[in-house]
């Protein structure tokens, strides 16, 4: 949802807003990258295990790359 406020803001000019939220995204992908993912096993939780079959680490580095992507994405928009 935020990349949405940060490509409008974007349009009237606000690229400062926009460059904000993705400077945000870039540190929240850096700071959980590689980091080990412990399930706690709450009832929310219990649907995600039973359907990915997939690592929970490589499913945070994969989310961290995604979000990284969007600030990346983000910037070169703000920068064009």
């Amino acid at each position: 949802m935020r990349t949405i406020y940060a490509k409008a803001a974007i349009k009237p000019g606000d690229k400062e807003g926009a460059e904000k939220i993705a400077r945000a995204f870039a540190s929240y992908a850096a700071a959980n990258k590689g980091k080990h993912v412990k399930i706690d096993y709450f009832a929310v939780s219990l649907p995600d295990l039973l359907v990915w079959e997939q690592d929970p680490d490589e499913r945070n580095d994969a989310f961290c790359d995604y979000v990284n992507g969007l600030a990346e994405k983000i910037l070169d928009e703000v920068r064009k």
